[in-house]
C-alpha cells in the first residue's frame, strides 16, 4: 500500500467494510484468547480435550458439563472465540470414537450455545476455516517492527485434537500460508493490491507481481508441512476432526482449504472460473466464510470485470503459474 492510500479515506472506509486488515489482511489480527470466567468450563475442555478423548473421557466430561447461556459473549471478537471454542469441542466429541463411530447428536449444552452463537457471528456451527486457521493463534515470541508472521512465535488457542506438535503445526502453518497468500514481501498484502485496483478501476505496475510473490511465498511456507506433522499422523489422527456431517436436518463441510477467502478472492481477481462439480463445490464453501469476506470477493468480481483486460500482461500467466503451483501443493498434502 503507498503512502498516499495509507491516508485515502475511502481505502481504508472499504477495509473496514470488508473486514480486511492492512497488515494481517484475512486474518482476526489479534484475536482475543479468554472468555468471561463464565464460560471457563468450555476453556477447560478445549486445553483438556486432546487427554479426553485419548483416555476416553470425553463423554462422561460433557455430561457433567452445564447449559451455559451466551448472553455475555457481545462483542465480535467474543463471538469469534466462543464459536472456535465450541467448534472445536463440538468436533471432539463427534469424532473421539474414531470415523467409524461418530456420534449423530450433540448434546445440548454444546448444541444450543453453538448455534446461538454461529447465528449470531455469521458462520456455520461446525469448525472451519475461518476459525480454526483465521481466528486461532497467539504470540508465543514477541513480534515487533516488520518481523514476518511465522508459525514458530505462535501457538493454538483450540482445535488441538491429538497430542503431536503437528496438530497446532498444521493450523499455524495455514495461518501463516493466508498472511503470505496476502503480503507484498513483509509490508503490505496484496489483497489490498486487489482492493485498490478494484477501486480505481485500474491496476498499478505492481498489482500483478505483487500477487505472484504472495503466492510464490505461500508456496514457500506450504513446504513446511512436513516438518512437524508426518502424513500419517495427518491421515491416521487429525483429519477425522475436520471432517463434515452428511446427516439431515442440516449437512455441513467441515474445515477446508477450499474455504481460504483469500484463494476466492484472487480467482476473482484473476478471472479464473470453475466448471462442473468443483464450480459448485467452490461455490457452496463461501457459506462458511466471514460474510464481510465473501461481499469483499464479489465485489472485486464486479469491479474487476469494469478494468482493462489485463490477461495479455505476461505477470498475469506468472501469477496463474504460481496460482496453480500452491493448488497443486494443497492435492498433494489431502489426497495422499
Amino acid at each position: 500500500m503507498s503512502e498516499n492510500d495509507m491516508v485515502d479515506p475511502e481505502i481504508k472506509n472499504l477495509l473496514d467494510r470488508f473486514g480486511i486488515d492492512h497488515e494481517f489482511g484475512f486474518l482476526l489480527k489479534d484475536p482475543l484468547i479468554k472468555l468471561s470466567e463464565k464460560y471457563h468450563l468450555w476453556h477447560e475442555l478445549v486445553d483438556d480435550l486432546p487427554q479426553l478423548i485419548q483416555c476416553k473421557n470425553f463423554d462422561q466430561k460433557i455430561k457433567n458439563l452445564p447449559l451455559i447461556d451466551t448472553n455475555q459473549i457481545r462483542t465480535y471478537r467474543e463471538l469469534r472465540l466462543a464459536h472456535l471454542l465450541l467448534s472445536t469441542i463440538a468436533s471432539g466429541y463427534i469424532w473421539a470414537d474414531g470415523p467409524q463411530k461418530p456420534k449423530l447428536l450433540l448434546p445440548k449444552q454444546i448444541a444450543i450455545p453453538l448455534y446461538e452463537v454461529s447465528q449470531a457471528v455469521g458462520l456455520k456451527p461446525i469448525i472451519c476455516h475461518a476459525s480454526a486457521c483465521l481466528a486461532n493463534y497467539q504470540t508465543v515470541n514477541q513480534i515487533s517492527g516488520h518481523q514476518r508472521f511465522k508459525a514458530d512465535d505462535m501457538k493454538l488457542i483450540a482445535a488441538r485434537f491429538i497430542k503431536h506438535r503437528g496438530n497446532e503445526w498444521f493450523f499455524l502453518v495455514a495461518a501463516q500460508v493466508c498472511y503470505i497468500y496476502l503480503v507484498e514481501y513483509e509490508l503490505a498484502p496484496a489483497h489490498i493490491a486487489i482492493l485498490i485496483a478494484c477501486h480505481h478501476l485500474k491496476l498499478s505496475e505492481n498489482t500483478l507481481i505483487t500477487i505472484r510473490n504472495s503466492l510464490l511465498n505461500a508456496s514457500d511456507t506450504m513446504k513446511r508441512m512436513n516438518e512437524n506433522l508426518p502424513p500419517e499422523v495427518f491421515y491416521r489422527d487429525l483429519r477425522v476432526f475436520l471432517s463434515g456431517v452428511e446427516l439431515e436436518p442440516q449437512q455441513l463441510s467441515g474445515a477446508s482449504a477450499a474455504q481460504s477467502s483469500s484463494l476466492h478472492l484472487i480467482d476473482a481477481f484473476l478471472g479464473i472460473k470453475h466448471s462442473g462439480s468443483e464450480a459448485i463445490f467452490l461455490a457452496e464453501q463461501c457459506a462458511y466464510m466471514p460474510k464481510e469476506h465473501c461481499d469483499f470477493i464479489e465485489w472485486v468480481r464486479l469491479r474487476r470485470a469494469q478494468i482493462m483486460d489485463f490477461r495479455h500482461d505476461k505477470y498475469y500467466n506468472e501469477a496463474i503459474d504460481a496460482l496453480k503451483l500452491i493448488r497443486s501443493q494443497h492435492f498433494a498434502l489431502v489426497s495422499l
